[in-house]
């Protein structure tokens, strides 16, 4: 009976230690991440260098809101957006002691707060609302994304995206407008860019396919050609 329960105490003590941690699926140490009591904060030049890649490639439009170690576990990273659609949204992200990325599932762009390329660009001045009712204002991408952080770095406890302003001008790769007057009209402009991916479209920059009509810098009417250019 001692012997048994010697073994199990052994069994207990790798489950969670670094001897056998190897075994746990991602979405259990995903778990035993988020659940740590002791978790420690860094900066985040000391994430590993495997870490600071794939954030500097997925999350361009991010930037590290937080950086925390759970002893003997991963480190936990909250990615806080600083620009685009969905700016201000808190996601988290996860990694192992190696710096691998741990993941329940592959997730795709614009999944989970992975950064998803937009087909427009929201044009500026822009207001935004925060919890507080303060307005946040930018003239250009790099001011509302240093105001917005600024403000997040004050009150960290805030987890609530801001709203913009209405009425809201997009421009499209294509030089065309269009103003969104609510959140509904800005989010499906938003998820029609979905529309404009490789397989719809030959020349996804123009958002047209070869032969199709197109206008040409100076504004004179045009057709697309084999390169992809309007002419």
């Amino acid at each position: 009976m001692k012997l048994r329960f010697l073994s199990l105490a052994l069994l207990a003590i790798c489950a969670f230690s670094s001897c056998d941690k190897e075994r746990f699926s991602n979405s259990e140490l995903i778990d035993a991440i988020q659940q740590a009591t002791d978790k420690q904060t860094l900066t985040y030049e000391e994430l590993p260098e495997h870490a600071r890649d794939l954030l500097q490639r997925d999350y361009t439009e991010s930037y590290a809101a937080s950086v925390q170690l759970a002893p003997d576990l991963g480190y936990e990273v909250s990615m806080r957006r600083g620009t685009g659609v969905m700016v201000g949204e808190l996601s988290y992200v996860y990694f192992n002691l190696k710096g691998k990325e741990l993941r329940e599932r592959e997730r795709r762009r614009g999944e989970g707060g992975c950064d998803r390329e937009e087909c427009f660009r929201i044009v500026f001045p822009v207001n935004m609302v925060m919890s507080d009712s303060t307005i946040i204002t930018g003239n250009d991408r790099r001011e509302l994304s240093s105001n917005l952080r600024s403000w997040y770095a004050d009150n960290p406890n805030i987890d609530q995206r801001p709203r913009f302003q209405y009425p809201l001008e997009l421009e499209f790769e294509d030089g065309s407008l269009m103003t969104v007057n609510d959140d509904f009209e800005l989010l499906e402009a938003y998820t029609n860019c979905s529309e404009y991916s490789h397989e719809r479209f030959d020349c996804r920059r123009l958002r047209a396919n070869i032969g199709d009509f197109c206008y040409q810098e100076n504004r004179i009417e045009g057709v697309v050609n084999d390169d992809c250019e309007c002419e």
